[in-house]
């Protein structure tokens, strides 16, 4: 194997790691995780999306240094056109992990400010800017550009000029559950009902 694509090799197993530890076999707990459970269904009915987050950030030699994952809220991807009355949303929490388990801590992404709405290869691209909490404080202006895959995936890059590279130079994801997959109906799994109220995915 081609010595220069191991890295991009163990970024992508990474994070298909992720997303099947995610969506085997606890999907009770991935939904709790990811629904805001209580008003998601109101949120819903307003073009809200829900989702997973995955991704990593590596070292210059290629080695992992985090690992990522978390859920996010937005509207940005069936919506396209934005107002003051119907502004442009993103929110995530982030929690950060090293590999040996140890350093876990969490950041949260909120006060989304749309600048630009674009396309790029048919794909929407909205660019603007983020309230992102650090270590010590939260970090105000931090520009953000998101992009809308096929309606799955938000591919999430934070500009690391306010955030000493945190978060690392690869783009990191969001998984989108589908919301009409979504009923407030008891899920089960081996035949044991997992609470009244859940998501439930066929």
């Amino acid at each position: 194997m081609n010595i220069k694509y191991k890295p991009a090799l163990l970024y992508t197993v990474v994070a298909i790691s992720f997303i099947l530890i995610f969506a085997t076999p606890s999907m009770n707990k991935m939904a709790s995780f990811a629904y805001p459970m209580g008003n998601a269904k109101e949120m819903i009915g307003k073009g809200h999306n829900f989702g997973q987050i995955v991704g990593m950030v590596q070292n210059k030699d290629g080695t992992t240094k985090w690992l990522l994952s978390g859920h996010f809220n937005t509207n940005i991807v069936n919506n396209t056109q934005f107002t003051d009355t119907n502004k442009a949303l993103f929110d995530a929490k982030i929690h950060m992990v090293k590999p040996d388990g140890l350093e876990k801590h969490k950041h949260e992404i909120s006060n989304f400010v749309l600048k630009e709405s674009t396309k790029e290869n048919n794909m929407p691209v909205y660019k603007g800017t983020v309230t992102i909490t650090m270590k010590n404080a939260s970090v105000n202006d931090v520009p953000i550009t998101l992009k809308v895959d096929n309606r799955d995936v938000i591919n999430i890059m934070l500009d690391q000029t306010k955030l000493d590279n945190h978060f690392g130079d690869k783009p990191i994801y969001g998984i989108v559950f589908e919301p009409m997959k979504y009923q407030e109906k008891p899920m089960t799994s081996a035949g044991t009902t997992l609470g009244n109220k859940s998501s439930e995915y066929k």
